[in-house]
């Protein structure tokens, strides 16, 4: 069966949309949330990804973060997902702990690659509204171009 996903754009001192996408995605263990910050138009060529070739050999990333966040599964380790690619072409949980934004307490890193991005794993009773704070921040201090302040959710259900 083809998921459903549902675009809007919010921002971030008004996330109950994304929250209540969030709660219905665990109510169901199934689907994902992908996050991407707002970019100024003249950015917006800046923004293209890379061929399959470029990819494969290593040429420019686009400059912008893209978090995926994902439910708990119903069986097994009752943790969410959240991952972030990113720009930097290097590890980062470092330069965000130097940021003042490491990864809070009780998180495991899961992954942290130049190529392949940051994956944690929030512990069971993390809330939605702090796990999608932290990555929103986290993804804004990985861009590197200027944002907006809005964001684009996609809610694959």
């Amino acid at each position: 069966m083809a998921r459903v996903v549902d675009r809007f754009e919010f921002l971030r001192a008004d996330d109950t949309r994304l929250l209540a996408a969030m709660a219905d995605l665990s109510d169901r263990s199934s689907g994902w949330i992908n996050l991407l910050p707002g970019i100024p138009a003249e950015e917006e060529g800046s923004t293209r990804l890379p061929s399959s070739l470029g990819a494969l050999f290593g040429t420019r990333q686009a400059p912008v973060t893209m978090c995926t966040w994902f439910p708990a599964p119903r069986s097994g380790r009752a943790e969410m997902k959240l991952g972030i690619m990113h720009p930097r072409q290097s590890k980062v949980v470092a330069s965000l702990r130097e940021s003042g934004l490491g990864v809070p307490e009780g998180w495991r890193v899961e992954q942290d690659h130049p190529r392949r991005g940051l994956i944690v794993r929030p512990p069971a009773d993390a809330h939605a509204a702090a796990v999608m704070q932290w990555a929103m921040e986290a993804a804004l201090a990985l861009a590197l171009v200027p944002v907006t302040g809005s964001w684009m959710a996609e809610v694959h259900r």
